[in-house]
């Protein structure tokens, strides 16, 4: 029987033990409260003696405890959870259901040549698409006026802000940063909704690939109110690109929020390489072309 050490608030492992109770039962479960950020020091050798895995749930963690993870990683296996509702089968093991734990001494840089390749490849698309461009111009301001392009504030590599592109698709009465999981039909305009499941809407974003603050491959944006509220290990998507297309952005998972899934990302991250980059690039192709 495997032996697992969860390491949380009272609160959090309370959730998690009525969602996995049944799981549970098939592994020897052994709890860790930790009343504040500081008492995570109490995880010494002694624990890595007696447990085969450890799963940290805290809703909150410092960059020293992100340290002592890190020197810890390496000894006994060690996952980072922080989405109790995951609908990610993906990255599910038994009750390793949370994020890797990872350093970010791994996570690649984009080279300068890769990035000027993508811009002239980001360039090359615009003019080859510009006809659509301009047709689902022309259609939006019959249909619904002005404004053609719905304008952003978004959060890009190393917290940078950057305004992102799309084509609107909702109506002027909509609230900016309304969630997408609270939109219905009677949101979107009369061909909105179509450029929305067609994903045709996405395409004025090949302008921030051009400007740099976007490539083709990466996380999705989020938006600066809710990356103000990520902790430490969640903040690792930000030193990368945001990206057009990813994982997550081709997963089901796209149904529901960003931050409910950021799985995905940091899996992503971690694997990041040129392969994967082409893989997914031509994944997106296929799903829109079909």
């Amino acid at each position: 029987m495997k032996k697992l050490l969860l390491v949380g608030s009272k609160d959090f492992i309370e959730k998690f033990n009525n969602i996995y109770k049944e799981k549970i039962d098939l592994l020897e479960v052994k709890y860790l409260l930790i009343t504040d950020k500081d008492s995570i020091k109490n995880i010494n050798e002694d624990y890595l003696n007696k447990y085969e895995k450890i799963i940290y749930m805290f809703s909150e963690i410092s960059e020293d405890s992100y340290k002592l993870f890190d020197s810890l990683k390496d000894k006994i296996e060690f996952s980072y959870f922080f989405n109790l509702e995951s609908i990610n089968l993906k990255f599910k093991n038994n009750l390793h259901f949370g994020i890797p734990h990872i350093s970010f001494n791994i996570i690649t840089k984009k080279s300068l040549f890769l990035s000027i390749v993508e811009k002239f490849f980001a360039l090359i698309i615009l003019l080859l698409i510009s006809p659509v461009l301009v047709i689902v111009s022309l259609c939006i301001f019959f249909s619904d006026s002005l404004p053609i392009f719905f304008m952003q504030e978004r959060v890009g590599l190393h917290g940078k802000i950057f305004t992102i592109y799309k084509f609107r698709t909702l109506k002027n009465s909509t609230p900016k940063y309304m969630k997408s999981s609270d939109k219905n039909s009677s949101y979107y305009t009369k061909i909105g909704l179509f450029l929305r499941k067609s994903n045709i809407d996405e395409l004025p974003q090949f302008f921030n690939v051009l400007n740099g603050t976007m490539s083709f491959i990466g996380p999705r944006p989020e938006m600066p109110f809710i990356v103000d509220e990520y902790n430490f290990i969640e903040k690792i998507r930000l030193n990368v690109n945001p990206g057009i297309t990813g994982p997550w952005q081709l997963s089901k998972a796209r149904e529901r929020e960003i931050h409910h899934n950021l799985e995905y990302d940091i899996d992503y991250i971690k694997n990041k390489n040129l392969i994967t980059d082409l893989k997914l690039f031509l994944q997106t192709a296929f799903k829109s072309i079909r």
